[in-house]
């Protein structure tokens, strides 16, 4: 999340949805909380780790009311993207923080999908709730709603992230010369991996108000 008061814009970080590059842009230029939505902190009112970069809705109105005003009374902008590339990109990022043991040089597509099913079939809505090193995988809803209320005033879409990053430049005041990097990205080796039955039911599941609220295919590969 960043927050400039100078130019009253709120964007909202959802993971995985080039975030990364926006924020160090927006962060640079515009931000005037001295970085403050950045790393985990734990609080008396939440007894989980909590991201602040990628915070759920109900959990910035319970830490942060004052800031959670603002939605309000600011231009509020953020990013979603097709669910099954996005799991699979929160996947790759998973295992690049927390399975260090993994030379994902050495692995070949068949040993990919091999543990990406083991995953699947371990993770949860709850443990993606609970746990900071499943914060990627937060469903975008819980990012960019409250309840059934959408905080986002544009919302846009990798998939035409240069359309609608100028159409954001263009309502936040942003300096027209920001040109956005994809960062974090998957191995291009890996691209187009196709998922099981099984493992695009469970992200089905998962990611159901996602593909509701955000208009996305139900099937992997369309758009």
């Amino acid at each position: 999340m960043v927050i400039s008061d100078t130019k009253k814009f709120i964007f909202l970080h959802n993971p995985k949805t080039a975030g990364s590059a926006l924020r160090k842009e927006l962060i640079t230029r515009y931000d005037t909380r001295n970085n403050f939505y950045w790393g985990l902190v734990r609080t008396d009112a939440i007894n989980i780790r909590v991201d602040k970069a990628h915070m759920s809705m109900d959990i910035f109105r319970v830490l942060y009311p004052q800031d959670y005003e603002l939605l309000e009374k600011y231009f509020v902008f953020s990013f979603t993207r097709n669910p099954f590339d996005r799991y699979v990109s929160s996947f790759f990022e998973y295992i690049k923080h927390h399975r260090k043991d993994i030379n994902l040089a050495e692995k070949t597509v068949g040993d990919i999908l091999e543990m990406l099913t083991e995953f699947t079939n371990a993770i949860d809505r709850e443990a993606i709730a609970q746990k900071t090193m499943f914060r990627h995988f937060i469903p975008q809803h819980k990012i960019i709603y409250d309840g059934l209320k959408c905080k986002s005033d544009f919302t846009g879409k990798i998939e035409t992230i240069e359309e609608d990053f100028a159409k954001i430049k263009t309502l936040a005041g942003l300096d027209d010369s920001i040109q956005l990097s994809r960062r974090n990205q998957k191995p291009q080796r890996f691209s187009g991996i196709n998922l099981s039955d099984k493992i695009i039911q469970k992200i089905l599941d998962i990611y159901e108000r996602d593909f509701l609220y955000f208009n996305f295919p139900d099937k992997p590969g369309c758009t």
